[in-house]
């Protein structure tokens, strides 16, 4: 994932010394089908800043999009699932495209559990979006342009074409497909972990990823986002603001195996990669949870350990990405397994 920016920290993670330690972390489901309600409007796809050239593929991660049809300051609020093959749009009928007419249309992805209002103003739209998580394994996005496409082998445009058009006329008959590609950016801001095992280490232990947990000192947010339509490329974000975050606490699971995620080479260009969300103005108010098993040479399990560590703070905008190298190494080989047991930490180089 490719966000506008990105930065890399470098910070100590140490793993908690303890023989037993619990871990948390819950997984995120996939979007159940919906039958579509509408045939003449068709979502194709879409891609988001800091990748304007390529369509994303992991399409069900944005799944629903919530969608709003406005026609002059009415909007209809609707949703596009996707089935593993296609978006299924709902909300919206056939009778509600006419035929040879020009409609606005916003929204947001994924949009389960978080709610909306879309308000439409003589030059600006303001979409509102409530019940933010302060952290997020959903990098949620939402919509500043759109492209109308003629037949499914239409060209793609490039993202300066159609940044700040959300307008599209239909076809001139009721059997037009109006298939509309998406443009979308960012509500959040990220952090990538990347983890690697210490070289001298990796000679007498595996460790195994289990669990990777982002918590935060407060919960949700409303993010009031202004947008000014255009015809000229320009991008149409004209602020993004966050209210106060309610609540004492969140956290998001973003990476989960019951099996484990086994840490194999200690080139940290080639290092395992792990990303999460959060709210830009909570970078100083995060803590990473990491929850792994620790092997011998011979297959032996010596224990699961949790090394629960708080982030430095991470200078990131909305739309920035943050990137923190994770090695595990030990601090000191005490006791072994059977024969042997240790004590291993996880570093940031």
């Amino acid at each position: 994932m490719r966000y506008r920016k990105e930065h890399i920290c470098s910070v100590m993670l140490i793993a908690l010394l303890l023989i037993v330690v619990g871990g948390l972390l819950t997984s995120c489901s996939n979007d159940d089908t919906q039958e579509s309600k509408s045939t003449s409007l068709q979502i194709m796809g879409f891609t988001r800043s800091g990748d304007p050239t390529q369509s994303y593929e992991g399409k069900g991660d944005y799944s629903p999009i919530n969608l709003f049809l406005v026609d002059g300051e009415t909007p209809k609020q609707g949703s596009a699932r996707y089935n593993g093959s296609e978006w299924r749009i709902s909300g919206f009928t056939n009778e509600d495209i006419g035929t040879s007419h020009t409609y606005s249309l916003y929204g947001f992805a994924p949009a389960e559990a978080i709610g909306s209002l879309l308000t439409v103003g003589a030059e600006n739209t303001t979409l509102t979006l409530t019940g933010l998580p302060a952290v997020n394994a959903k990098d949620v996005c939402f919509i500043v342009g759109l492209q109308r496409m003629e037949d499914v082998n239409t060209p793609k445009g490039s993202w300066d074409d159609y940044e700040g058009n959300f307008s599209f006329t239909t076809g001139s008959t009721a059997e037009t497909k109006n298939l509309l590609y998406l443009l979308m950016d960012h509500v959040y801001a990220s952090v990538c972990f990347t983890m690697a095992i210490d070289e001298e280490y990796a000679a007498l232990r595996s460790i195994k990823i289990k669990k990777m947990e982002l918590r935060s000192t407060q919960n949700t947010t409303t993010a009031t986002i202004t947008l000014t339509p255009n015809n000229t490329g320009a991008d149409p974000v004209q602020s993004v603001t966050y209210s106060s975050a309610t609540g004492s606490s969140c956290s998001a699971t973003f990476f989960e195996s019951k099996v484990g995620d086994e840490l194999t080479t200690f080139d940290t260009d080639k290092a395992k990669e792990y990303t999460c969300c959060f709210l830009p103005g909570l970078s100083n108010a995060l803590t990473l949870v990491t929850t792994y098993d620790v092997y011998d040479r011979k297959g032996n399990k010596i224990d699961e350990r949790t090394a629960s560590n708080k982030l430095p703070a991470l200078t990131a905008l909305r739309g920035d990405r943050v990137t923190i190298n994770l090695t595990v190494a030990p601090t000191y080989l005490g006791v072994l397994s059977d024969p042997d047991l240790d004590n291993p930490t996880i570093t940031i180089n």
